[in-house]
This record gives C-alpha cells, structure tokens and sequence, in this order.
C-alpha cells in the first residue's frame, strides 16, 4: 500500500499537470513531498525549493545555471532520503528527473520510480525507450500509441490521457474574461510564449513582432499574455520594448482557460490549447 509519495516538477507546465496530482494524492491521505511551482503550491505541496532555476534549455543557459540546478539536485536527494517515499513521481523535464531517479534506483531500489510523460522516442532517437526502462518501473503515457514503444523493453506503461485534453479547457468563460478586462468591441488575441526562461528568451521577440503587425493592421486587437511567477518579470520586461496593448494576467487553470475560450486567436509555440478550443493559431 501506498502512503508516502515523493513528486517532481521541474518545469510551468509540469507544475501545472502535477497541481491535480496532488490534490489527488491529498485527497486519498497520502502523504506527499516534492518539488514544484505555484500551481502545486497551491494544490497543497510544500515544495522543498523554486524550481525557477530547472525551467532553462540549451547549453549554454545549462552551464550559466549549473551551480543552482546541482544544488537543487543535492537538496532533492537528501529530502528523498530523508522522507523514505515509497513512491518517487517525476513529471517530464527528463534532463533533471531522469538524473533523480538513477539516483533514488541506488539510494534504495525498493523505491518505485513513475514518470509521467513518456519522452517522444516515436519522434527521435527511438533507441532511448530501452535506457528509460532501466531506469523506471513506470511510465504513465500522455498517448495510447507510445506504449508500444517500451513494452517490448518490460518498462510497464499505462495511457493516462493528456492534461490539456482532460483538464476542461474547453469549458473556459469567454463572456467573464471581456467582463473581467472591461472588453466591448475589442478582438481579444492570446500569446502563448512557453514555459522556460530561455525559450521565452529566443521566441518572444518573434512572437510580439507578429503581434506588431497584427496591431498596426487591426487596432481593435488586445493582447494577453498568461504568466507564472518563474517567467512574470522576464516576460514584464521584455514588453517594455514594445509599445503594444498587451496584458499579463496570473496564469492559473481558470485565468488561462478563459482567455483562450475568449481569444479569436493565438500566437503560440504549441497548438494543443487551441486545437481543443477549435480556434486558429499562429505558430
């Protein structure tokens, strides 16, 4: 039976799909530790540090913030260690959580170890299924064809569905956000810029440039962008190069559901939101 459990998200949206993880977890008794952002927090985990310094991509950000990621590491084995879990949930950001579970196989092999979100193997570099399966006990599966691609390794799998689809995005409130922001006649449009520092970094330039396009040719347009507290002021300070009418409003479930229910568009990195919506994107 289990009656500890120790989770891991090292990223905004990891932190997002892990929030009803852990209200779940709560919910069963189940005592829970781990490491997570605001949306988790809030589900009630008390993380044991910010993850703000895990939501980096390339070399070079992974260098500049190697210190603070290895301090993060250490902290997170000594918590496990500490906390004895009988279970060690890691959610995506397989460049820290897989480097977690090797770890937690040695501390103490008794230990189940379950990622969710199976790493896109059916897209590249197919042979990483068989490393993955030595490392976990389970992978939870965001769809039904990637089971097929770690089961011939003994890896155990389940198809779980994916966050977006299953979180009730479609169920946002147009008519309360335009009521919220005082919106008439204005074409509200989303910006979607993702989850890490860095990759906010290289395409939020690209994407506002777009949106200055969109502005000049139709000025009833408003922009809003939905923020966490890791990318908030980056992405505050960035829009101050931009003389556009563009919001930052808190990215909770409900906020970001609203907006993308009330958008007509949106200028996005990924299309997973809007395709449920059935809406148009600029990617």
């Amino acid at each position: 039976m289990i009656k500890k459990v120790f989770i891991i998200a090292g990223e905004a949206s990891g932190d997002l799909w892990g929030a009803p993880i852990v209200k779940a977890l709560i919910k069963k008794d189940i005592k829970i530790k781990g490491l997570g952002g605001d949306e988790m927090k809030s589900a009630g985990l008390k993380s044991i540090a910010s993850i703000k310094p895990l939501s980096i991509m390339g070399i070079f950000e992974v260098i500049k913030n190697l210190a603070s990621v290895y301090k993060i590491y250490k902290k997170t084995m000594v918590e496990i260690e500490k906390f004895k879990p009988d279970v060690v949930l890691t959610i995506d950001s397989p460049g820290f959580n897989f480097r977690i579970a090797k770890a937690v196989k040695k501390l103490n092999p008794k230990i189940k170890k379950i990622h969710f979100v199976a790493p896109q193997v059916w897209a590249w570099k197919e042979d990483r299924a068989k490393k993955i399966a030595k490392i976990f006990d389970h992978l939870l599966c965001l769809f039904p064809f990637e089971k097929k691609y770690f089961t011939p390794y003994g890896l155990k799998t389940s198809f779980v569905g994916h966050p977006v689809i299953e979180s009730g995005v479609e169920k946002g409130n147009a008519e309360k956000f335009r009521k919220k922001y005082n919106l008439k006649n204005e074409t509200v449009v989303s910006i979607i810029p993702g989850s890490r520092i860095s990759e906010i970094e290289r395409m939020l330039p690209v994407l506002l440039k777009t949106a200055k396009t969109l502005s000049l040719a139709f000025p009833q347009i408003r922009f809003f962008i939905p923020v966490v507290s890791a990318t908030r002021q980056f992405i505050k300070n960035a829009l101050q190069q931009f003389d556009l009418p563009i919001k930052t409003i808190d990215g909770n479930a409900e906020n970001r559901y609203d907006l993308f229910s009330a958008s007509k568009l949106a200028i996005a990195l990924t299309m997973l939101f809007r395709f449920c919506l059935r809406k148009k994107n600029i990617i």
